[in-house]
């Protein structure tokens, strides 16, 4: 891919990426936040809907295992060892995903 157009058409650019990936970094806090924290307003429809949490639980298997780790106690994780691990995974998550998504702009403005 020497050539620069063809370059241009197939790579995003960064500043996209960038910023779509904190977007999706900082919608995945809310919810984790929403979730998770006694503070929310959504904390009673999470404890009576138990399958919200339980699923966001499971996406966020990784970012536990790194508050378990930096915690050094199985039985209470470290939550901003859990949050800065959702923000690393989600962001991770949403650069790749950004490249997706220029794909499909692109394909849809030459069509």
């Amino acid at each position: 891919m020497s050539n620069p157009t063809l370059r241009a058409a197939l790579l995003p650019k960064p500043k996209f990426q960038i910023i779509f990936s904190c977007i999706i970094s900082l919608l995945a806090v809310a919810i984790t936040w929403g979730v998770s924290s006694d503070n929310s307003p959504f904390h009673d429809y999470a404890i009576w809907h138990v399958w919200l949490p339980n699923i966001w639980g499971m996406l966020n298997f990784i970012p536990s295992i790194f508050g378990f780790i930096v915690s050094g106690n199985v039985h209470a994780p470290s939550d901003s060892a859990i949050m800065i691990g959702v923000i690393v995974q989600w962001f991770i998550l949403g650069f790749l995903l950004s490249n997706l998504t220029s794909h499909l702009f692109n394909l849809v403005r030459k069509s």
